[in-house]
């Protein structure tokens, strides 16, 4: 699988729980990220975050680990409150990624993302972005989307200082 793209299925006869680390050369950005799996595909994904201005690069990466191909409804909502929804298709037992920054519109602009399958197949979703802040931080970061707004969130790590 040298220079190739794919997704993956883990699973084991017992309860385990898996993540996938990634490491990389983006564009002369050195680093790495990594995500927790997605227990189940989905019919529905929520992405909160996404930004393409300046030198940041968003992705929206998409697995259909069904038999069947899928189309997926795209629903970009921009910070100023307006939408664009768009739909792509993934083949059976496949993948595929949207550069966000290609989209015209999205060149420059904070985002969220609502991905809905149109049929009852479910997929998975996750959102990387590739950086460099200023000049002064380079490097991306990665994260699973999820099923459905909730009204409670818990984060165990958070710090403000350097």
């Amino acid at each position: 699988l040298s220079s190739a793209t794919f997704s993956t299925l883990v699973s084991s006869d017992e309860p385990i729980v898996a993540e996938r680390a990634m490491y990389f050369d983006y564009h002369g950005i050195d680093g790495g990220h990594d995500t927790a799996g997605a227990t189940s595909p989905s019919s529905a994904w929520y992405l909160a975050e996404g930004y393409t201005a300046e030198e940041f690069d968003s992705y929206i990466l998409l697995m259909n680990p069904q038999e069947e191909k899928t189309k997926v409804k795209a629903t970009f909502l921009r910070a100023d409150g307006t939408t664009l929804t768009t739909y792509y298709h993934i083949g059976a037992k496949s993948r595929a990624t949207i550069k966000v920054d290609d989209i015209p519109g999205f060149e420059s602009c904070e985002f969220s993302t609502k991905l809905e399958t149109t049929s009852s197949t479910g997929i998975i979703a996750e959102r990387s972005i590739y950086f460099n802040y200023q000049g002064k931080w380079a490097g991306g970061h990665n994260t699973m989307g999820v099923n459905e707004p909730q009204k409670s969130w818990y984060f165990a790590e958070g710090y403000t200082g350097y």
